[in-house]
């Protein structure tokens, strides 16, 4: 299978990616963290500031303990009650670990590994223990030329207190979703990045995002095998003010052959629990067809803002949003609400709250092109119950901050005919996003590599969505159990032009039987 056939599956068809007779092994499910197994680790306060500010202006160990259990730590612990037989009151339970940032069946595909300069703590690579709060010493020494090299010597690190380098572990979600696990990790690696991003937006760190650099040598720094864990993004961090200036092009031409002769080849003992891994070839397939192994494959793309369809009715939002609570608080609520949606009055400040919170501008540099977020995805919806909006489907304009107005209507059955499980009561749900993109992401530049850093991108936005729902006490649960064909059509873009990735129902909840406690 090609890889167009593959991405067009994985939106299209996803059950033509899955063999009929495949079963879900749960009593030898892999854990959601990674665990190495004696080596030097470092504990990280559990004394977590709800007002998330720096304690010097050079980060220390300390700082670096937060801004990882705000970006990736286990936060809560779950025990739910899930009604099985309501006539005899017979429940079921489960007892999960959950983080802030959602994850497609809370299986957090995701690991953190961080090259540190700072003081108190030798320099070199470490990986972020979830399940310790800790950091387990990998590699020890001055990593800054090498990392320097494998980015493309674009910029440089050396004023970087933090390179974070983000994974992906593929068996921890194909045990379960097996190839359409490939969709949900990009997705989850930019949710993950888009927390890290509105972390740091609340320190005046700098920070550039890597999609590009070679990737064998990155895995070859961090003891990783790339046919079982990948780096699929690297974010540098840095205290100086200065906006940083990227370098588009390069000079020399650097291959990961070259620079994987350079450092000793090393290998962890790690624990994942799962006794038995099956292969997963097709993954394996594409994801080695999306590797850049010389810096002649980096890029540099000029995004084109997406054309918003012409419309005759324009409904200005709120030029207000309601007020704020901390960023600690709003990363508390976010949740995402499964059935437990339930339809209430919203108005047009809360809309304006969520949308234009969640569009604005963002304060960072990445290597794709000179906008760090270009707008090359619609946000769509549908809207009911809302404060001075007919019920209808729209579009929002990010710069007018307005909604354009599509069709009219009352359109939940069909979006409930749409969806592939039961998950969501649409009924129940006052805003249900869709976001559009391109069918193929920049194929001509990007190649394959393309379609993961769609992806990505498009889960920065999700998580930015997430958080500001939860602002306003809100939930965000996002969906990809959905009929695309059926999105599309609905919608009737252009299919050419853009595609559904995916669906955000957004709203009011009420709570569950479950019970929860913050884990700090």
């Amino acid at each position: 299978m090609d890889s167009d056939t593959f991405f067009s599956y994985l939106h299209d068809h996803p059950e033509k990616l899955k063999p009929v007779d495949w079963e879900v092994d749960w009593n030898d499910a892999p854990l959601p963290y990674k665990q190495y197994q004696q080596k030097p680790f470092i504990r990280l306060s559990r004394e977590i500031p709800e007002n998330f500010n720096p304690t010097t202006q050079t980060p220390n160990i300390q700082d670096i303990g937060h801004l990882l259990w705000y970006v990736y730590g286990m936060t809560k612990v779950v025990h739910s009650a899930i009604p099985i037989d309501k006539a005899n009151s017979k429940h079921q339970y489960s007892t999960v670990c959950r983080k802030f940032v959602p994850s497609g069946g809370a299986l957090y595909p995701n690991e953190i590994y961080l090259y540190l300069q700072i003081k108190d703590i030798p320099k070199g690579v470490y990986h972020y223990d979830v399940a310790q709060h800790a950091l387990v010493l990998l590699r020890e020494g001055d990593f800054a030329a090498f990392i320097t090299d494998l980015l493309g010597k674009r910029g440089t690190i050396t004023n970087c207190f933090a390179t974070v380098f983000l994974s992906t572990l593929f068996w921890k979600n194909f045990f379960k979703y097996h190839n359409f696990a490939y969709r949900l990790q990009g997705l989850d690696s930019g949710v993950v990045i888009g927390q890290l991003l509105e972390c740091t937006k609340q320190v005046p760190y700098q920070k550039t995002v890597y999609y590009q650099f070679l990737d064998k040598a990155a895995n070859h720094l961090l003891g990783l095998t790339t046919v079982q864990e990948s780096v699929y993004a690297i974010i540098t961090l840095s205290a100086d003010k200065q906006k940083v200036q990227f370098q588009q092009k390069y000079k020399d031409v650097l291959t990961s052959e070259t620079l994987c002769r350079q450092l000793p080849t090393i290998h962890h003992d790690y624990r994942l629990k799962s006794k038995k891994i099956h292969p997963y070839p097709l993954i394996d397939k594409i994801h080695t067809q999306s590797l850049q192994n010389t810096t002649q494959d980096f890029t540099w793309i000029s995004p084109k803002k997406s054309d918003l369809p012409k419309t005759d009715e324009t409904i200005p939002l709120s030029p207000n949003r309601e007020s704020i609570p901390s960023f600690y608080t709003i990363c508390k609520r976010r949740t995402s609400p499964g059935m437990n949606f339930t339809l209430k009055p919203v108005t047009k400040k809360q809309l304006t709250t969520i949308l234009q919170t969640a569009t604005e501008q963002m304060d960072y540099v990445n290597d794709l092109s000179e906008i760090a977020d270009p707008n090359e995805r619609i946000i769509a919806g549908y809207f009911h119950h809302i404060e001075d909006i007919p019920n209808g489907l729209y579009v929002y304009d990010s710069e007018k901050n307005a909604l354009s107005l599509l069709r009219r209507g009352d359109f939940r059955t069909y979006l409930q005919q749409s969806t592939l499980e039961p998950h969501i009561n649409i009924f129940q749900v006052p805003i249900c996003l869709h976001i559009f993109g391109k069918p193929i992401y920049h194929k001509e530049a990007l190649g394959v590599r393309g379609y993961r850093t769609q992806q990505m991108q498009t889960g920065i936005l999700v998580q930015r969505l997430a958080l500001s729902a939860a602002s306003i006490g809100f939930g965000a649960h996002p969906l990809l159990g959905f009929d695309t064909k059926m999105i599309d059509f609905l919608y009737s873009f252009d299919q050419n032009s853009y595609k559904s990735l995916i669906q955000i129902p957004i709203g009011p909840f009420q709570s569950s039987h479950k019970w929860e406690g913050i884990l700090k």
